[in-house]
């Protein structure tokens, strides 16, 4: 007599593709799982109605959104779909693929020239996940996509912020693009890596006609452009470390930039250079202490002379990622 039949949540989290995680991120998803338990035990007379029976529905599903990759929405969808299905352990593989398979843009192309944006991510992933040798292989990019559609699975599970998750979506996009490059540089005979040169990623590019404009240079001109003028209008600025990989991604995609020039409209944006390790940062150095800076990117809101808020930001290449500071602004 069987004591215990395995509900459909337990048969996804001990199937094969789940088990292969790593401890922590297994450990994470169980930490996860009464919430989830939970959830899929209450009924869901919409999905009834939709489905009459669920495995051909999410099946339907997934060949629908398969066709042109998938979005962090259908994901989701596909996800909400899965822990409720009796047998889904087979599913769970295909599950784990489709992570892996990211929708892009229907036209993109990579550029036969480097292209800067994928360049800053080949950089930025091979500093980070893979041996700093001006060559991001396709080796560590297949790996470093595992990682993050490792982390990105975990956060559906334990119902991580959709802010969050959206982020580790979009960084398997970004690798899905490179990933691209890679193997059209791999038809041409180039070999299967992205190249980039280390100290051109490191030039902040203060002759950029934006970062000229828009640069923070000293204590008065902080007064003046971001408290003084928070008065009129609500002022953000991010103040980066000069030695910050993260900042130097974003400026490498013109991250800040590009959402000032989304939002200019309803906000000023300005960026601050600091670095406590160097005396030519003394005046900028202070005011990060002032305004209580001790990490980057660090972005600040400011209105009516003061900070209404505060935190770490990650905008992409097109600004989005900031829209918690977006929320405090009225058009």
């Amino acid at each position: 007599m069987q004591l215990f039949k395995p509900d459909p949540l337990h048969r996804f989290l001990h199937s094969e593709a789940i088990m292969n995680l790593s401890l922590g991120l297994y450990t994470k998803i169980i930490m996860g799982m009464s919430c989830l338990l939970l959830l899929s035990s209450c009924s869901d007379k919409d999905s009834q109605l939709k489905f009459s029976n669920p495995e051909s529905g999410y099946d339907q599903s997934y060949e629908d959104y398969a066709a042109e990759g998938f979005t962090d929405a259908e994901l989701k969808d596909l996800f909400s779909q899965l822990i409720k299905l009796s047998e889904s352990q087979d599913r769970t593989v295909g599950f784990y693929q489709a992570v892996l398979q990211p929708q892009v843009e229907k036209h993109f192309a990579p550029a036969l020239d480097a292209d800067p944006f994928l360049t800053a991510v080949a950089w930025y992933k091979d500093t980070t996940e893979g041996n700093r040798d001006a060559m991001f292989t396709i080796s560590e990019l297949d790996a470093a996509m595992k990682d993050e559609a490792q982390k990105y699975v975990s956060m559906l599970y334990n119902q991580i912020s959709d802010s969050d998750r959206m982020h580790s979506w979009k960084w398997l996009q970004k690798l899905k693009m490179v990933k691209i490059a890679i193997d059209s540089r791999d038809d041409m005979g180039l070999g299967q890596y992205y190249p980039y040169e280390p100290r051109a990623m490191h030039d902040l590019n203060q002759d950029d006609p934006w970062n000229k404009s828009n640069t923070i240079s000293d204590l008065s001109d902080f007064e003046a452009r971001v408290i003084a003028a928070s008065w009129d209008k609500p002022v953000l600025i991010k103040f980066g470390l000069t030695y910050c990989i993260h900042c130097l991604l974003l400026e490498n995609m013109g991250s800040v930039p590009a959402f000032h020039r989304a939002h200019e409209d309803i906000v000023d944006v300005y960026k601050l250079w600091w670095n406590p390790k160097s005396d030519d940062y003394a005046q900028l150095n202070a005011i990060a202490e002032a305004e209580v800076v001790k990490s980057s990117p660090w972005f600040i809101l400011y209105e009516n002379g003061r900070q209404i808020k505060a935190g770490y930001g990650f905008p992409d290449q097109n600004g989005d990622g900031l829209e918690d500071f977006l929320e405090l602004i009225e058009p």
